[in-house]
């Protein structure tokens, strides 16, 4: 069965205003769509939801959004939402299929051939506020 990643790479890179994203509202368990409105410049963002409700400091840890042709390279290492469920776990990328979705090779062995919602575990994707106040490299624990 599959265990759900809690690394500290979670951050999905800086996102920008405009973009369609997934957060969790109330950084509960469940994915809801709705749009960036704003960058705080701390690592948050102001998000109004599809159904207007509006949080003004989400971090970038709890947003994902869809993954884009190229974003990422056979063989990296990432975390995918499997089955578009709301969990993320740990993969490597089989193929890009050209439009934004990608073959994944999940740790467990399960495979999926048109995966969306993927964040890297590359420190170098993480928001640079990240990168700049973390004093160590981090290490995934997969």
């Amino acid at each position: 069965s599959k265990e759900p990643t809690t690394s500290s790479s979670q951050a999905t890179g800086q996102y920008r205003e405009g973009q369609s994203i997934e957060a969790r509202y109330g950084g509960k368990e469940k994915y809801f769509g709705g749009k960036i409105v704003k960058m705080n410049g701390d690592g948050t963002y102001e998000i109004r939801y599809d159904d207007n409700d509006v949080e003004k400091e989400v971090a970038s840890s709890l947003i994902c959004a869809k993954a884009e042709p190229g974003q990422f390279k056979k063989g990296e290492k990432v975390e995918a939402r499997f089955g578009g469920k709301h969990k993320f776990y740990g993969g490597t990328i089989v193929a890009d299929n050209g439009n934004g979705t990608y073959e994944v090779l999940y740790d467990d062995g399960d495979t999926e051939k048109t995966v969306c919602f993927i964040r890297s575990t590359a420190a170098s994707t993480k928001p640079l506020v990240e990168v700049l106040a973390s004093k160590e490299p981090t290490t995934s624990s997969s």
